[in-house]
């Protein structure tokens, strides 16, 4: 299990997930603050709460499978 967590570190899941759904609690706090004050019906905030929900596994694979270096963006190397 640690093996996991070493390797979800390693190849940055576990920094952009965190990242993720610290701005998706962002989001979803502006929106329950501006969907009534624009008069949208509730059913925006809903949406958008399932939009984000969505969007995690779109956001949390690539950072698997690849990372961002001086050099560009390349496939992450595995450990052997």
């Amino acid at each position: 299990m640690n093996r996991i967590f070493a390797e979800l570190n390693r190849r940055g899941v576990l920094r952009t997930g965190s990242a993720y759904i610290v701005l998706s609690w962002l989001m979803l706090q502006v929106s329950g603050i501006l969907v009534p004050a624009m008069g949208l019906p509730p059913v925006v905030l809903t949406a958008t709460g399932w939009f984000l929900i969505f969007f995690f596994p779109f956001v949390v694979v690539p950072s698997w499978l690849f990372d961002v270096t001086p050099d560009g963006i390349v496939l992450t190397r595995t450990l052997e």
